[in-house]
């Protein structure tokens, strides 16, 4: 069972940071928003450093949710870890290493509180994405995408820990510019999502 309550954490990368929403700065300040005003919660913390794989979340965990006692955890983590590497030939994290990184990662979490939903992981524009606009050397494929999602959904669903689906989610126009990045629109999409989920409370 998942619930929004208490002292709200949301660790990631670049899309839980909030990059490229200028209206209201991501997903999980939306969450905070709605959820303070409504005084459902205590406080809604966005821990997310843009670029960051499972590895590097995996290593600043407890430095992060030992201080804010969490009550809720969000994790949205992954797509960095599926990108290319075009010198290298293979992804910046083997999909092996994914999901032994992802299962360090619920078991730290799981020392806090059981309250945990696992977030997908969101498509890209691939014409944008091969290469990204800025490294030629990086790719992102929505194949690679999908295969490490799959994997985290099942991860998930063996493991009873919740997770919400986020890959079909998106359309072309939820995202910025680089392909890659949710803009206002699609932030707002994923801020619902996770919303309805906390209010279900689907078990």
């Amino acid at each position: 069972m998942f619930e929004l309550k208490g002292n709200i954490c949301v660790l990631g990368d670049s899309i839980v940071y909030g990059a490229w929403d200028e209206e209201k700065h991501g997903y999980v300040n939306r969450l905070r928003e709605d959820l303070k005003e409504n005084k459902q919660v205590e406080n809604v913390y966005a821990l997310g450093i843009p670029g960051e794989t499972t590895a590097g979340l995996l290593k600043r965990l407890d430095s992060e949710l030992t201080p804010r006692t969490p009550d809720t955890i969000i994790i949205g983590i992954g797509i960095n870890d599926t990108i290319y590497i075009k010198t290298k030939q293979r992804e910046t994290i083997s999909v092996n290493e994914f999901i032994n990184n992802i299962n360090k990662i619920v078991d730290i979490a799981m020392t806090y509180t059981n309250n945990i939903l696992i977030v997908g992981l969101t498509r890209v524009i691939e014409e944008r994405t091969t290469p990204i606009l800025w490294n030629d050397n990086e790719m992102y494929f929505n194949s690679t995408i999908k295969e490490y999602d799959n994997l985290l959904e099942e991860y998930c669903k063996t493991n009873n820990i919740q997770y919400l689906k986020m890959f079909d989610l998106l359309q072309q126009t939820d995202f910025f510019d680089d392909g890659i990045h949710p803009n206002e629109k699609g932030h707002e999409k994923i801020y619902k999502a996770i919303k309805m989920k906390g209010e279900k409370y689907d078990l």
